[in-house]
């Protein structure tokens, strides 16, 4: 195959990584010889297969090598066949052997392109916790639909590795979705994750066309890379010299729920001015319902970091279909666009980090949202300065309006209800005057990092925000809950954004254990108070130190190291951590055996006594039999344990068991504990969805575990309040 000439940065990366194979020939059975290219490879029987190959009734997969050998055994592409050949709906599950919950699909049977999983009738894929991963083999994307109109749904699984390329200038339908290309389906995905997959044209994780529709709930988009949508792209095939309008059908729209969408990116390719369009997602001659929903850390090269809504294409006159979107209950925050310039032709550029809204008779509702944070960066100057002039870039940072090159203008209505806009395109002068008026503009909502709360990663406002309680006063459910699951509304009226600003696992007690918790606190943990010029960054956890301290589960001294400080970035050590938690349960108003028996024989500290009361109530353990361990630091997942087991002592009954939370638990001793403190929004991940349970935690990370979990233990009228 010769060299893709054109292939972006994504595209070239991956088929570096993924040359250099030799092809692999797999048997069928009694000597018999899959040749390249036969059609089981992508999804049907070969001819002349017939029953003796694997039982075509189940669609049990329970081998993880990607085989189609009649071996007894069924693979993922086995079974995606044997339900593609069956009428009617199929369901596909799994039953791994332990460790074994990564599935092969990077076939190295046949070439680049022609090894993906073919779905060609109804099929819902059931994996939670599974992986699908096409890393290692060809350059293939993992599911196609061809061009069928069937219902696809796949719930839990992770999908990583896929590639889809095509070296032409608009690339084509080969190089379509990395992970997933639908063209005329509709696609649900729940709790599914999309990661590091490429597409040399659009949608590096997704792609959905024609007539298709798409679905995505408590799922995360993450780390995909495509010339247009980096993450997601909705809509019909565009030809971008605006050739033929007939080309482009309309779409079945496009509904993101409770989910994610970070870390993608719209990189340039062939050299040509609007490639890197939609780092996020791409949506075009369609709806979009975002709701509940996070956009974050994206990046694109050439037009909106975050999200693209493309609603009537540029230069066509022939399609004047209104379709309404919406972004509502949702954070759009810290999305990037980096402008470089290498075409000669003379050309308007646009960019705006966040959300970029082109189009014709297109009304938009921006309802309960945030967008803020966005960041536009020029990489380079443009190669031509006379033709571009001084000012070659007109950039409005969080939300702006674009004229389609003056083709034609935008004529729709914009309505921003209580919505907070950190940096809006004031030239555009439609935006509904009285959703003005509820709008909070330019102000920095403080949002904290993106972090796991429930299902997916969130911004959640920290205190002090102008977020909290201001959005629509007469806000009623649905939705019933924000994007973590917890309720929608936590302290009488409902934050603006996607997560409401207070742990979410119920509401608030009233009043909260942390209601009078000081504002200071210690010197070395500055919260938004920060004197100005002191440089000093908020620490996230400002408030759970503060709640802590209040409540006397850390003292100072010998904890803190030295006058009023905490030490925020040590450690917190097996025996530290047994005096937090026996303060915690004395605080709770439950009494721990004053004399308990010595349960180690590890040398002494000032924390014995704690050690072996928390052993007594069984709370604690050993690393080894008579071994504490008690100078060695907690782990991420031994907190977790440590928190199950103590909300059983002071409770009398054990936290409800959780779906699996985190990808890199599984099979992990707490993994039980971790998924039952997800669920009850007292554990959180980090940014990239991962719980890392072999991590050691961190004293102010220890903080917010304790004043999450003395708020839920209120909750559940366990825990006293300001008494």
């Amino acid at each position: 195959m010769g060299e893709h000439v054109g292939l972006n940065r994504a595209g070239r990366r991956a088929l570096e990584r993924k040359r250099g194979r030799s092809a692999k020939r797999v048997t069928m059975g009694s000597g018999a010889v899959l040749a390249l290219g036969s059609s089981l490879v992508g999804g049907a029987l070969p001819a002349g297969a017939g029953l003796g190959c694997g039982d075509q009734s189940s669609f049990v997969v329970n081998t993880a090598v990607d085989e189609v050998v009649c071996d007894g055994v069924t693979s993922l592409r086995e079974a995606a066949a044997f339900a593609n050949n069956q009428a009617g709906a199929d369901t596909i599950t799994f039953a791994l052997p332990p460790g074994g919950s990564t599935v092969d699909v990077s076939n190295t049977l046949v070439g680049e392109g022609n090894a993906d999983i073919d779905l060609s009738g109804d099929v819902t894929i059931v994996g939670p916790g599974i992986t699908a991963s096409a890393a290692g083999g060809p350059a293939n994307r993992i599911f196609d639909t061809e061009s069928n109109s069937i219902d696809v749904t796949i719930v839990g699984m992770t999908l990583t590795g896929g590639v889809a390329f095509g070296n032409d200038f608009n690339g084509g339908p080969e190089g379509n979705g990395g992970a997933i290309r639908a063209n005329s389906a509709s696609l649900v995905l729940d709790g599914v994750t999309i990661l590091d997959n490429d597409a040399t044209n659009r949608g590096g994780g997704i792609f959905v066309g024609g007539d298709g529709e798409l679905r995505v709930t408590n799922s995360t988009i993450s780390g995909n890379e495509a010339s247009y949508g980096g993450g997601i792209f909705v809509g019909g095939y565009l030809s971008p010299n605006g050739a033929s309008a007939a080309a482009i059908p309309d779409t079945g729209g496009v509904v993101i729920d409770r989910s994610t969408i970070t870390g993608n990116t719209a990189s340039e390719s062939f050299g040509k001015y609007n490639d890197g369009t939609g780092g996020g997602m791409s949506v075009y001659y369609t709806h979009l319902i975002m709701e509940n929903s996070t956009v974050s850390g994206n990046t694109a090269e050439a037009d909106a970091g975050g999200l693209f809504l493309y609603d009537v294409s540029r230069g066509y006159d022939a399609i004047d279909t209104v379709f309404e979107s919406e972004i509502r209950h949702s954070t759009i925050e810290g999305n990037i666009v980096e402008i470089s310039v290498r075409d000669q032709a003379a050309q308007f550029f646009t960019g705006t980090g966040g959300v970029l809204i082109a189009g014709t008779d297109t009304d938009i509702n921006l309802e309960n949202s945030i967008f803020s944070g966005s960041i536009f960066a020029q990489q380079q100057a443009p190669q031509n300065a006379a033709t571009y002039g001084s000012a070659p870039w007109d950039v409005y940072v969080d939300v702006y309006f674009y004229d389609n090159n003056n083709y034609t203008a935008y004529y729709g209505s914009v309505d921003g209800v209580y919505s907070l806009i950190t940096s809006f395109d004031e030239s555009y002068d439609d935006f509904n005057p009285d959703a003005a008026t509820q709008a909070l503009f330019g102000q920095d909502p403080r949002l904290a990092p993106l972090a796991q709360a429930g299902p997916t990663a969130s911004h959640r406002p920290q205190p002090g925000s102008p977020a909290i309680n201001a959005g629509d006063p007469t806000f009623t459910p649905p939705p019933d809950t924000d994007q973590t699951g917890g309720p929608r509304v936590n302290e009488g009226r409902i934050d603006i954004g996607s997560v409401e600003s207070r742990p979410a696992f119920g509401p608030t007690p009233d009043p909260d254990p942390c209601f009078n918790a000081p504002e200071d606190g210690f010197t070395d943990v500055p919260g938004e108070g920060a004197p100005a010029g002191s440089g000093a960054t908020p620490n996230v956890h400002e408030f759970a130190v503060d709640c802590i301290t209040f409540l006397g589960f850390t003292i100072g001294q010998p904890e803190g190291i030295g006058g009023r400080q905490y030490g925020p970035e040590r450690d917190v050590s097996r025996a530290q951590m047994a005096s937090y938690l026996t303060r915690l349960i004395t605080r709770s108003g439950v009494t721990l055996n004053p004399a308990p028996p010595d349960a180690f024989d590890d040398p002494a500290t000032i924390h014995d006594l704690q050690i072996n009361q928390l052993a007594l109530a069984g709370i604690v353990q050993g690393r080894a039999p008579r071994t504490y361990s008690p100078l060695e630091s907690v782990t991420r997942a031994e907190m977790a344990t440590f928190l199950f087991r103590t909300y059983q002592f002071i409770t009398g009954a054990p936290l409800p068991a959780g779906p699996d939370a985190f990808p890199d638990d599984n099979g992990n001793t707490h993994e039980a504990s971790i998924n039952a403190l997800a669920l009850a929004n007292i554990a959180e991940g980090k940014v990239n969805g991962t719980y890392a349970p072999g991590e050691d935690v961190r004293r102010d990370q220890m903080a917010s575990f304790l004043t999450r979990f003395v708020q839920r233990l209120a909750q559940d009228d366990d825990f006293p309040v300001n008494d």
